[in-house]
């Protein structure tokens, strides 16, 4: 997703971009369009930006900042409290977060170790929400078909330049072949404080989008202190509207993988025999239906 030229006044455009032997394909990471945990990987793009957009700007309060996207404040008196590692919708793999204002960005994030963690290297995101409407390219939404957002997504993701990875200090190999192209998906915002709401005033709701880009998918991390840090940028392509300016990234995560912690021996035994006790307690009067003590 990109602010449009018609705002790139007010902010730098929200495109998603983000000497040791290089990593051999495999080592660390799934080969490109692989299937992991029963998705492939435009169909994990297509979540990520799905979560990307659900998650307001703002917290209810107004100044705290949660979007995973953001680093620093908007407004003065602001507080970034953004986490920028979350589970997938179903938890089977951890979903690392770009920048919308590109340059450097450093984090720290904790994630359990044994899980797939995937990561947007340099990415883009079309929508009409998002788009300047042709001709004038002076408003949004913009009014292009599905075919027109996923053209210039494409267009953009040709033109990434300078992407390399690397984790733990060795080079990931050829990262320019993990291109991800999306199929056309649809995302929905909050009702307030959305990212749409906040820079363009939009409510958005089943907002059809294409996305195209370059993205990992690390396989899981070993327990412990692990870095990760990739780059890419993007030429000025302003001067063919509604296509962007030029933007660069360079991110780097300080990764905690940590180990479930296992229940001691009895737990289980005491987690098998809780529902008995319950059907026994509710059998004797003394549970509700909601299973709580009446």
């Amino acid at each position: 997703m990109a602010i449009r030229p018609i705002v790139a006044a007010l902010v730098p455009c929200l495109v998603c971009l983000a000497a040791a032997a290089p990593l051999r394909a495999g080592t660390a990471v799934y080969a490109p369009g692989s299937t992991v945990e029963g998705k492939n990987l435009p169909g994990w793009a297509v979540e990520w930006w799905q979560k990307t957009f659900s998650i307001p700007v703002y917290a209810a309060d107004g100044k705290t900042i949660i979007n995973p996207q953001f680093d620093d404040p908007l407004n003065p008196g602001d507080v970034v409290a953004a986490p920028h590692a979350l589970p997938s919708n179903d938890g089977k793999v951890v979903f690392l977060f770009g920048t919308f204002f590109g340059g450097p960005v450093d984090r720290t994030v904790r994630v359990p170790a044994g899980v797939p963690v995937f990561v947007p290297v340099a990415n883009t995101e079309w929508s009409n929400a998002d788009t300047a409407a042709k001709p004038d390219f002076k408003t949004v939404p913009g009014n292009y078909t599905p075919a027109e957002l996923a053209g210039f997504a494409k267009t953009e993701a040709d033109a990434i330049t300078g992407l390399a990875a690397s984790l733990d200090g060795q080079d990931i190999a050829d990262v320019a072949s993990h291109r991800e192209t999306t199929p056309s998906f649809t995302f929905s915002e909050p009702a307030s404080k959305g990212v749409h709401d906040v820079f363009f005033g939009l409510h958005v709701t089943d907002e059809p989008a294409a996305a195209d880009g370059y993205y990992l998918m690390l396989r899981p991390l070993s327990p412990g202190e692990h870095t990760l840090h990739f780059t890419g940028s993007l030429p000025d392509l302003s001067g063919t509207p509604p296509l962007l300016g030029a933007s660069a990234f360079d991110t780097t995560y300080h990764i905690t993988a940590v180990s479930p912690v296992p229940l001691p021996a009895g737990a289980w035994l005491g987690l098998t025999a809780l529902p008995l006790a319950v059907i026994a307690l509710r059998q004797a009067g003394r549970v509700g239906r909601s299973g709580r003590l009446s």
